[in-house]
């Protein structure tokens, strides 16, 4: 896994930057991805989203299931935050993954992003 640099400064040369992801939910409706990709400014990448029912041991990587896609782009500041509803629900303990795409640039795809897991959360119901 090579690390992200701010804005991307590498891009011809060296790796895209890939998504880090900090919060994952799901449902019988779909899954939701929330995290952000800091890149080159004002570009437009497509992320890819994953599932796994285990990570790869470096904490990133591992794309068994293809969840879906959805475009982002950067602002002046060279990051997009992302909120992402896919339809492809994930079981509690497996891990979402999400790579980024820009086909502007030589090094266009990234390496996985962090896996992180769907923890299902209880819910506790009190008595009247």
């Amino acid at each position: 896994m090579t690390p992200n640099d701010a804005c991307d400064v590498d891009a011809d040369a060296g790796p895209q930057n890939f998504p880090v992801i900090s919060a994952v939910s799901s449902s019988a409706a779909g899954t939701t991805s929330q995290g952000q990709l800091n890149s080159r400014p004002g570009a437009t990448y497509q992320l890819q989203f994953f599932a796994s029912d285990a990570a790869d041991p470096s904490g990133f990587g591992e794309g068994a299931r293809f969840l879906g896609s959805a475009m982002v782009t950067t602002d002046a500041t060279c990051n997009a935050t992302f909120t992402v509803t896919l339809p492809a629900a994930v079981a509690a303990g497996h891990f979402v993954t999400a790579t980024a795409t820009n086909s502007s640039f030589p090094a266009n795809t990234s390496e996985f992003s962090n896996a992180l897991a769907f923890v299902q959360q209880l819910r506790i119901r009190t008595p009247n």
